[in-house]
């Protein structure tokens, strides 16, 4: 939140002064480009028009500026590293780029940016207080097709936010340890609950997609933890 109003305060303040000093500018270019007869000219009268620049650029500024702040928290992917209870490891698991690349050709998808980044910088573990698990790339693909029939078989989600057919050609990326499963379709992230009939919409994002399954409290208490266990 100070993030966004930090954002929003700065566009303010910049879209009011190029209001104030664009246009100033622009009037003495105007005149030096078409030089008025002395006491006349834009420079003299352009003061006017701050009265409709200044408002109108420090709206479009403050806007500018939330819509900054949102794609920067969105795209923010900053978890504490905390070994494996068990093993003690801490090392990661990282997936490289080429199995991204060639999971994505073998079953025709495009990943999501924030789902790649992720895989890419902390690999396979659990995050967030121990919940959420993200699959790799090949787990995904080698499980897709039992996945499929499972779905299939046990479905009992209400038709809310998607159907059966949308569910059933849906990406399976993930699932916390409550057996929620997070899918991606069409660019966007669900959840489909173990004991839930409604299917959650959660984000464009991966980022967005936990931070609404660790803090909106729909499905577990909300949690502020934040750390990942590498595998």
């Amino acid at each position: 939140m100070l993030i966004k109003i930090l954002f929003a305060l700065i566009g303010l303040i910049a879209g009011g002064m190029f209001g104030l000093f664009g246009v100033y500018y622009l009037c003495v270019f105007i005149d030096y480009l078409n030089p008025p007869k002395p006491g006349a000219g834009m420079g003299s009268i352009g003061w006017v028009f701050t009265f409709v620049t200044v408002p109108l650029f420090a709206i479009i500024g403050f806007t500018y500026g939330i819509k900054l702040s949102s794609n920067k928290m969105k795209n923010d992917l900053d978890y504490r590293i905390i070994a494996d209870e068990l093993t003690g490891k801490t090392k990661l698991s990282l997936v490289e780029d080429q199995e991204i690349t060639d999971v994505e050709k073998e079953l025709n998808i495009r990943f999501e940016s924030d789902y790649k980044r992720y895989v890419t910088t902390y690999g396979i573990g659990i995050l967030g207080g121990s919940f959420i698990r993200i699959y790799a790339p090949w787990r995904i693909k080698n499980e897709r097709t039992q996945w499929t029939k499972r779905i299939t078989k046990f479905y009992f989600w209400n038709d809310k936010n998607l159907n059966k057919d949308q569910v059933l050609q849906s990406l399976i990326i993930g699932d916390t340890m409550g057996g929620d499963e997070i899918i991606f379709y069409a660019n966007q992230y669900y959840v489909l609950p173990h004991s839930k009939t409604e299917i959650f919409s959660i984000g464009q994002s991966l980022n967005e997609a936990i931070e609404w399954l660790c803090s909106s409290g729909v499905l577990t208490e909300a949690f502020k933890e934040r750390n990942f266990e590498p595998f």
